[in-house]
């Protein structure tokens, strides 16, 4: 059985509406897709074949309808060619899961798979025809990059923030206060949205005096919990009250006031 004329590719477009769901708890916005995963995402377009939501329910069904294949991942160059899929890191980096044709021909609803990243370029297949491709306009000009439709799409940036009412700062560790000038003292950073701890880039750390908080690199950096810590190591450096910022997937957290502090000698005659 043929669901999708031979000459005819699906063509995707993007939609933010939140459909009549009896089976997700709705859609979170584009801009801030949880890094943990989970997420509903609805991709809407054209020439998506006939609607299998009815049989959700009935394996053999299912495995019967026609394959929806998504795949997303960030955007970090461009052009690119799209008639080619790639699962190596590059722009589908990510491949989302439950994906099924909810509106039959215009609607294709997907669960988001764990990631980081923004300016997401977007894919689908359905039935082993692929599309165009949705994805973001790094030249902010309108041209389209070789897309279908230009928008962009991003997983939640990193945020450092204190866990549980018992913490009043988001960093500790022996390099918090008082730490050595010459570095190496470990700095743990809590928050949200750092991303899984395997598969990914390492995360970057920077802190220094506010409005400076680039100056000093932290170094051998990792999420040390999923989504949720990093452990660091400080740099050489010198004073106190520096603040601090986190990178993951190429967006900054906020600047959090973390007071990280070295030690000062005393001098003596």
């Amino acid at each position: 059985m043929t669901y999708l004329e031979p000459s005819t590719m699906p063509n995707l477009l993007w939609s933010q509406s939140s459909p009549d769901l009896q089976n997700a708890p709705g859609l979170n916005g584009i801009y801030d897709l949880a890094t943990s995963g989970g997420d509903f995402v609805l991709i809407t377009g054209r020439n998506f074949g006939p609607n299998f939501a009815d049989l959700l329910n009935s394996a053999a069904s299912r495995n019967a309808a026609p394959a929806v294949h998504v795949t997303y991942g960030p955007v970090t160059d461009g052009p690119w060619d799209y008639n080619e899929e790639t699962n190596d890191g590059g722009i589908f980096k990510y491949t989302a899961t439950d994906c099924y044709v909810f509106t039959s021909n215009t609607e294709v609803l997907c669960t988001v798979a764990p990631g980081v990243g923004a300016n997401l370029t977007w894919r689908v297949l359905i039935g082993g025809q692929a599309g165009t491709s949705l994805c973001a306009d790094l030249n902010d000009d309108d041209s389209n990059n070789g897309c279908a439709y230009n928008l962009s799409t991003s997983y939640a940036p990193p945020s450092v923030e204190p866990m549980g009412a018992s913490s009043s700062n988001a960093v500790s560790g022996a390099g918090l206060m008082g730490g050595t000038t010459v570095g190496g003292q470990q700095l743990v950073i809590a928050g949200n949205s750092f991303g899984p701890s395997e598969g990914e880039d390492a995360p970057r750390v920077t802190y220094g005096p506010p409005g400076e908080e680039d100056r000093y690199a932290a170094s051998f950096c990792e999420v040390s919990v999923d989504f949720s810590q990093i452990s660091c190591l400080t740099a050489q450096g010198v004073g106190t009250d520096h603040s601090l910022a986190v990178f993951v997937g190429g967006q900054k957290s906020n600047v959090y006031g973390a007071n990280i502090s070295y030690s000062v000698r005393a001098l003596h005659d």
